[in-house]
């Protein structure tokens, strides 16, 4: 073999058969004709002879070549081989790679009994000396240390030995051996030999410690976990020869199970965790970093035994991008300390008093300030979702180092949009300097006016500003003058067109002038916003009643910061959560483009609620339907948009007011988020009903329509509804978390009062697999911003299905309207 390229080879019927399994693999001898190989082939060939005829050292004796060597060696060689048939015509390969296989199985059939026996426990095999013994040939070591064997016949031969372990385990006897004449094979590093008995009384220690864990309070608890824990690392760890893996994994599976159940009950931020993760600490299975940035129930799976490895690389990849994330905070806050500081609950901007142009934009501190403020509050963001239940936050001892300290809350970004417009109004600062900075930070310039620039600036870190929307804007306003423009070059109006124009249009014209009017007036008669800072720290007195002021709430009117009259409503119940969500909701209604009163949780005489400047020399909306006009029916379907993305049902007639100047805007957003989760977009939807209160007023317009009592020509528009679902679906969902991450906290925490707390309770319940009462706030709270994320990106298609579904609307172009803000 191997010298001339001529001769006969003998292929091996590897699988175990029927009789044996393993011990009578016998050869199949196929004659093959003379072929005349390549030379490389050839010396291919040649070295697998070599190896065959040269052996391996004998047992014992390390002079020579080691076992480990040899069969290396056979491998490179098998496998240059195989390469060589690979080259050769199809029509030779087959009959080649059976004398590769020949040779190779030559090779080790020169082994004996005991060689066989070191290289396969060398290479991985366990109990090699429980198959052979019948002396068969091939020996069944042999076909599985050959390179040319499939893996599937490896794997039947060492099940076949493994079966014959537990056998022996059991107490019987295979081929006149038994357990005592066995060496046990050597347990992996990180383990420990032990009995089944052993395995026994472990887990019978497991459960009997998370009883008394979940028993008791305080110290007790923390101990029975911390037990809980040491005995579980020792059975995870147990090394049980005489057991099988059924029988191990029946003593730890449910050991597991019990702690993961255990931990997933306990608050994140439980001081029972205390001692167990310290003693991991000490014995190395967590270090300070992960425990500081980890959450404590996420640092007990990273540091029990029992946790998959997958899991344990997933959890140190987090505590590292979370290291960094805390970095990244506190490199942005450093550099943004130098354009603007929190003071008071608000922003401190460190600007000149004034701003000219300049030959280099990119130079201004306008620009300046809007990157490092984009960077920080991108950094904040990130960090927000996690930190709060990581010690860093909440233990003095939680510093990564001194150098990356815990992230201390901010105020909010739009905070520092009031202080930059109030320092861009100020008489020093030019407005083509902040149009030529926001040029610089890719504004459309064409088209664009200061108005614009301003929130382009400020867009680079207030969520409640889509930039997208804002370049849109500017490019419609760019392409209307570009047309109006054409125009008058090339067709110069006629005084005839304006007499041709038809009733219809002029209808249409009006109506649109009076929209656009009225919804200027609602913003023009809306109190301007106040710095939440200027507010909290207002003292609003004793204050009068405000019995007057109608609704079903104890309301007193006090004198606001800016002058005038502002109203209080405690919050009675839920310790300031629901002032929080009405407070939230002005904000979101400013960002929808929907007029609204602006709101703030404050404290006044001690009791937490919600102020709001009232709105001068307006009026409750009128209770009849057939008195509205288009306007007004077009108003009300935008705010309906607004309050099916907050869950507010109570906008009933006496909750909207007509200001001034005619145009309508919504009050007492008390109810915001309340039957959220289980309400439902549809006319017959009314939880106020059974306390006599009239229907929402858009739902009144709906059925109006729908019964023919709207004034003659007025008509439901879905279109109306565009302009909010593409403001509001336009926001990033981390940007719509951060907006409400307050909200569903402060709700959380008094999950008990709070309308939508167990609403919240029962989905997380279900997306965690555990029991309501297992519910944490962090859990509630979790599941309260996934629904409003939820409901926020499905606007579009859930509006689109009412008004086909509930009015008889073409509701299909809203749906296939894209996300243009308009």
């Amino acid at each position: 073999m191997g010298s001339g390229g001529k001769t006969t080879h003998a292929t091996y019927d590897t699988a175990p058969t029927a009789g044996e399994l393993d011990d009578s693999l016998d050869p199949l001898t196929e004659p093959s004709e003379a072929v005349d190989y390549p030379p490389e082939l050839q010396q291919q060939l040649g070295a697998l002879q070599s190896l065959s005829e040269a052996g391996m050292s004998p047992v014992g004796d390390t002079t020579t070549t080691s076992p480990q060597d040899w069969h290396a060696d056979l491998e490179a060689a098998a496998a240059q081989a195989s390469e060589g048939v690979q080259e050769l015509p199809a029509a030779q390969q087959p009959a080649a790679a059976a004398e590769v296989d020949t040779a190779v199985h030559a090779a080790l059939a020169a082994l004996t009994p005991e060689q066989l026996k070191e290289l396969a426990k060398e290479q991985g095999f366990s109990h090699p000396e429980l198959v052979g013994a019948s002396g068969g040939q091939p020996h069944p070591l042999a076909v599985w240390l050959s390179p040319t064997t499939p893996e599937m016949t490896k794997l039947r031969i060492q099940t076949k030995a493994d079966e014959r372990f537990a056998a022996l385990c059991a107490g019987e006897s295979v081929a006149g051996l038994t357990y005592a004449d066995i060496e046990p094979p050597t347990p992996a590093d990180g383990t420990w030999t032990a009995t089944p008995e052993q395995l026994s009384e472990l887990a019978a220690q497991v459960h009997s410690h998370v009883g008394q864990a979940t028993a008791s309070t305080g110290p007790a608890a923390a101990d029975a976990l911390a037990a809980a824990v040491a005995a579980e690392q020792q059975l995870a760890t147990a090394y049980c020869p005489a057991a099988d893996a059924a029988q191990v994994h029946a003593a730890q599976a449910p050991a597991t199970a019990a702690i993961d159940e255990l931990a997933e009950s306990m608050p994140s931020t439980s001081q029972s965790f205390g001692p167990v993760l310290e003693q991991a600490k000490a014995e190395g299975h967590l270090t300070p970093e992960q425990w500081s940035v980890l959450s404590q129930p996420e640092s007990l799976r990273l540091a029990r035994a029992a946790t998959p490895e997958a899991e344990k690389t997933a959890l140190r990849a987090t505590a590292e991008q979370r290291h960094e994330q805390l970095v990244a905070l506190e490199k942005s806050a450093d550099w943004l300390a130098d354009h603007a500081t929190s003071a008071d609950g608000g922003w401190q901007l460190h600007v000149p008093e004034s701003l000219s142009t300049s030959p280099d934009p990119a130079a201004s501190p306008v620009v300046d300030l809007a990157k490092s403020a984009e960077q920080y509050f991108d950094a904040y963001n990130q960090v927000q979702p996690w930190v709060s239940n990581a010690p860093a936050q909440w233990t003095e001892e939680g510093e990564l180092s001194a150098e990356v300290p815990a992230p201390k809350p901010a105020p909010p970004p739009w905070g520092m949009t009031t202080a930059f417009n109030e320092w861009i109004a100020h008489p020093g600062v030019d407005n083509a300097a902040v149009k030529q900075a926001a040029v610089s930070l890719g504004m459309p310039e064409h088209g664009s006016n200061v108005y614009d620039a301003k929130k382009w600036i400020a867009s680079h870190w207030d969520p409640m500003l889509d930039q997208g929307a804002i370049a849109q804007h500017i490019e419609k306003k760019a392409a209307k003058q570009a047309a109006k423009s054409s125009k008058s070059a090339v067709d110069p109006p006629k005084a005839e067109a304006a007499a041709a124009a038809s009733p219809g249009w002029a209808t249409q014209h009006g109506q649109l002038v009076a929209a656009l009017k009225q919804h200027g007036g609602a913003w023009a008669d809306v109190p301007k916003p106040v710095e939440p800072a200027v507010v909290a720290g207002h003292d609003f007195g004793a204050g009068a009643s405000g019995g007057g002021l109608g609704g079903v709430h104890t309301k007193s009117v006090h004198t606001g910061p800016d002058g005038g009259k502002w109203m209080f409503k405690p919050d009675k119940s839920t310790g300031g959560a629901r002032a929080e969500a009405e407070a939230v909701v002005s904000r979101i209604a400013e960002a929808a483009g929907v007029p609204s009163v602006p709101a703030y949780k404050a404290e006044v005489s001690g009791k937490s609620g919600v102020v709001q400047p009232l709105v001068p020399s307006a009026t409750p909306l009128s209770s009849e339907p057939s008195s509205w006009t288009q306007s007004d029916v077009d108003s009300l379907v935008r705010s309906h948009v607004l309050a099916w993305t907050v869950g507010d049902h109570d906008a009933n007639p006496s909750n909207v007011l007509r200001t001034a100047s005619g145009g309508l805007v919504g009050i007492d957003r008390g109810q915001a988020f309340k039957h959220y989760g289980e309400d439902k977009l549809s006319l017959d939807y009314h939880p106020n009903a059974a306390f006599g209160t009239p229907q929402a007023a858009h739902h009144q317009a709906y059925k109006a329509f729908k019964g023919g009592d709207l004034a003659t020509g007025v008509q439901v528009n879905p279109a109306a509804a565009h302009p909010v679902i593409a403001k509001l679906e336009s926001i990033p969902d981390s940007q719509w978390r951060a907006t409400l991450h307050t909200t569903a906290h402060e709700g959380a925490k008094h999950s008990e009062t709070i309308a939508w707390g167990p609403t919240m309770r029962k989905r997380a319940a279900a997306t965690h697999g555990i029991s309501e009462s297992s519910v944490s706030p962090q859990h509630i709270a979790e599941a309260f911003l996934d629904y409003a994320c939820e409901r926020k990106n499905s606007l579009r298609s859930d509006f689109a299905a009412f008004f086909s579904s509930e009015l008889g609307l073409n509701g299909q172009a809203l749906k296939h309207a894209g996300g243009e803000a308009g």
